[in-house]
C-alpha cells in the first residue's frame, strides 16, 4: 500500500511540473522556430571575427600575399575588357618554364614572347639563362685559355650579352614594354653587381633591350616588327648581326622540318622544292672595353 501511494504521489508531482512549465516549454519551441535570420548573420559575423583574432600571424601574411597577388594580375578592369589583359601568376610561369627545360635555360637558345605583358615570363626566362652563364663562361674560357683578368671579363660580358640578346618580346601596350625592360635591367644589374664591367657593356645592354622588347601587334604587324639576331663568333668575341621581320622569321621557321633516317631524303627533297627567300642584312659587333 505504501509503495502504491508513493507512486501515485510521484505521478501527481510530474503532472503538476508539466502543467506549470507548459507555457515556457511551448514558448521555447516557438522562439526557436521564429528565429530572426538577421540574428543568424550577426552570429556568423561574430564567429568570423573571432576566428580572425585567433589566426596566427603567418596565416594573416599568407592571406595578404594571396590578395596582393590577385590584385597584381590586372592593371584595370577597363584594360581587361578592351585588350583581354590578364597577367600570368608567378607559380604558373615557373611551371610552364619547367616544361621547356633544359632548352629555355641555355644561353645560346632564343625565346620569343609574343604578348609579354609586364614581363613575368621574361623575368623567369632571363633569370634561368643568367644562372646558366657561369658554366657557359667556364667552357669558353677554357677554349680560349684566357688567363688575364681583362680577358676573363671580356669573355664573361660576351656570354652575358649572348644570353640577354636571345630573349625577345612584343606587347601592344607601351607601359608594359617599358616595365618589362626595367624589370630585366634590374635583374641584369643584380647579377653583375660584384663584377667590374666596361662602359660599352652597359650601353650595349640598353641597346639590346630597346630593340628586343618592343611595342607592336604580333597579329597585324608581322612585317613591321623587326628583330636583330646576334650570332656569336667565339674566336674573336664578335657578333654577326642580321635583321629579320617577324614575317621572315615565321617563314624561315616553317621551312624547318624534323626527320629520321627513314624519311630524311624525302624531307630534304620537299625542302629543296621550295627554298627560303630569307636574305638578312648582316654586320658585325664587338664588345669593346672603355679606353683609358
Amino acid at each position: 500500500m505504501a509503495r502504491a501511494e508513493n507512486a501515485e504521489d510521484k505521478t501527481k508531482d510530474n503532472k503538476k511540473y508539466l502543467a506549470s512549465n507548459k507555457g515556457s516549454l511551448g514558448g521555447g519551441l516557438i522562439e526557436q522556430k521564429s528565429l530572426n535570420p538577421k540574428k543568424s548573420k550577426i552570429s556568423t559575423k561574430n564567429l568570423k571575427e573571432s576566428s580572425k583574432r585567433k589566426m596566427s600571424p603567418t596565416s594573416k601574411t599568407a592571406i595578404k600575399n594571396n590578395q596582393k597577388q590577385k590584385e597584381n594580375l590586372i592593371k584595370s578592369k577597363k584594360r581587361v575588357k578592351k585588350f583581354g589583359e590578364v597577367f600570368t601568376p608567378e607559380f604558373i610561369v615557373k611551371q610552364m618554364c619547367d616544361l621547356c627545360e633544359p632548352t629555355i635555360s641555355q644561353v645560346d637558345k632564343k625565346v620569343f614572347e609574343p604578348t609579354c605583358g609586364n614581363g613575368n615570363f621574361l623575368v623567369e626566362i632571363l633569370n634561368r639563362k643568367l644562372n646558366s652563364v657561369p658554366d657557359f663562361y667556364t667552357k669558353i674560357k677554357k677554349q680560349k685559355n684566357a688567363r688575364s683578368k681583362k680577358a676573363q671579363v671580356e669573355i664573361y660580358e660576351f656570354c652575358l650579352i649572348l644570353a640577354i640578346s636571345n630573349v625577345y618580346a612584343v606587347d601592344i601596350q607601351e607601359d608594359n614594354v617599358e616595365e618589362s625592360r626595367e624589370r630585366l635591367k634590374e635583374i641584369i644589374y643584380k647579377h653583375i653587381k660584384n663584377i667590374k664591367n666596361s662602359f660599352f657593356f652597359l650601353e650595349t645592354i640598353d641597346k639590346i633591350l630597346s630593340n628586343n622588347i618592343i611595342v607592336g601587334n604580333t597579329l597585324t604587324q608581322k612585317n613591321e616588327l623587326k628583330f636583330f639576331d646576334l650570332k656569336p663568333n667565339f674566336e674573336d668575341l664578335t657578333f654577326e648581326i642580321s635583321e629579320h621581320s617577324l614575317q621572315d622569321i615565321e617563314k624561315a621557321y616553317s621551312k624547318i622540318k624534323s626527320a629520321n633516317l627513314e624519311n630524311l631524303t624525302d624531307v630534304m627533297s620537299q625542302m629543296r622544292a621550295s627554298p627560303s627567300k630569307l636574305t638578312p642584312k648582316k654586320t658585325r659587333l664587338k664588345v669593346a672595353n672603355k679606353k683609358d
